[in-house]
């Protein structure tokens, strides 16, 4: 099934019968064949993979997949952003075309009026314009005209009023709009921004780096083994661990420095204006202070100790931001395979 014969309109999913049946099945088959339980958590985020409705969500479901990081955990994160970006737009956009759609149709009412009116007028106008009688033309002011004119004056108050409050809903609406926009772009776990709120902050990051001529560091940072602590200890010590990692992370970095969580245990760091060996020496040190303080974990004797590994990509001027986190992303993989807990660069590949 190609992406492109899905249709983008008002709801998310309007596949044909025949084409939705044959992508549900390989969905089935996908979830059967990588023994994952197909419940609507994960039948959606797989038919969201399959079809590519959004290719960023369908992103973060392969990157999860592929350093398996797919789980319970990361895919309530995937789930809640896809769902949160549905709801936020439906809501919204029925909302203000409502709205929209009731003010044209009272201005084209209106016009319709003071066309009637105009017309109306000058045909008193002419009217007069032939009188030769003074008392029969104020009369005739005081019963047609100033009537007409009165109306006239009404609709146009009236008008204004409908435009005013309506003005003001449009308000509302926007802020309620920017709540759920800021809302849509920031992990609900950890309170920083996630993949979506990511891409928004790296291309304005990228534009001033191309605008500055000045490039800026990528890291790539994720929890070596964090799905045996989800198993054995259970994901609310996991969501604390991510808690911890996003504040020290928050910690680490200095003033115009951006963080993200973008999957399950997976985190990124954006340094502008940072040289290559800089970035290195800060990827180390989150490093080695990460893995320096074992967590407690209340009524469990034994310490958790938690370690990072980390891949470092340099922006190049004008390149995508694809080119760019795949380096970063090959870096990551490369400490993974190469025994974890250590920061690896894109010169190593």
């Amino acid at each position: 099934m190609e992406p492109s014969k899905i249709l983008q309109n008002d709801c998310r999913y309007t596949l044909p019968n025949p084409d939705a049946q044959e992508v549900s099945l390989r969905v089935l088959d996908k979830l059967k064949d990588l023994d994952i339980n197909a419940n609507p958590i994960h039948f959606t985020l797989f038919y969201e993979l399959l079809t590519k409705i959004n290719p960023d969500i369908a992103e973060q479901i392969e990157h999860a997949l592929q350093f398996n990081a797919y789980d319970e955990s990361s895919a309530r994160v995937i789930f809640n952003t896809l769902w949160s970006e549905v709801i936020s737009h439906s809501m919204h956009s029925e909302e203000f075309s409502t709205i929209i759609n009731e003010l044209i149709l009272y201005i084209e009412s209106w016009v319709n009026e003071a066309k009637s009116k105009h017309d109306e007028l000058d045909s008193h106008m002419q009217a007069i314009d032939g009188l030769k009688n003074p008392d029969e033309i104020v009369s005739r002011l005081k019963t047609q005209v100033l009537p007409t004119i009165k109306h006239y004056q009404s609709e146009t108050n009236a008008l204004q009023t409908q435009i005013a409050e309506t003005s003001d809903e449009i308000k509302q609406l926007k802020k309620e709009l920017d709540k759920a926009t800021a809302i849509a772009k920031t992990d609900d776990l950890t309170n920083i921004p996630n993949r979506r709120g990511f891409n928004e902050i790296i291309e304005g990051v990228m534009q001033e780096a191309n605008d500055t001529q000045n490039s800026f560091a990528l890291l790539v940072l994720d929890l070596d083994f964090f799905k045996k602590i989800n198993d054995n200890y259970g994901h609310l010590v996991g969501d604390s661990i991510l808690r911890y990692l996003a504040k020290s992370l928050h910690n680490e970095t200095k003033g115009k420095d951006f963080i993200a969580r973008i999957g399950g245990e997976e985190f990124v760091a954006i340094l502008p204006h940072t040289s290559y060996d800089s970035a290195l020496k800060v990827a180390n040190t989150i490093r080695q202070k990460i893995a320096s303080r074992p967590l407690q974990v209340r009524g469990d004797k034994k310490p958790i100790n938690l370690t990072l590994s980390v891949g470092v990509a340099m922006y190049q001027l004008n390149e995508t931001i694809e080119s760019l986190f795949d380096r970063a992303d090959k870096s990551l993989y490369m400490a993974k395979t190469t025994g974890r807990n250590k920061v690896c660069g894109e010169a190593d590949l």
